[in-house]
């Protein structure tokens, strides 16, 4: 159960990640972005692996 909840939080925070970008990018070019763009797609997957990996070694600590 515990690897269920890791893995749901680590895609919640990339997906977090991701739309803050995103909204940050939009202010400053006053233009919608892709929410599909490549960068986009690459910094999900680096946030949700590294949030997987460290909640993992915690969990493993304990």
């Amino acid at each position: 159960m515990k690897n269920v909840s890791i893995a749901i939080g680590s895609i919640i925070m990339g997906a977090i990640v991701v739309c803050v970008h995103t909204f940050i990018q939009y202010l400053f070019t006053k233009d919608m972005p892709n929410f599909f763009d490549t960068r986009k797609i690459i910094l999900f997957f680096i946030v949700l692996i590294s949030c997987f990996v460290l909640s993992k070694r915690e969990t493993n600590s304990e």
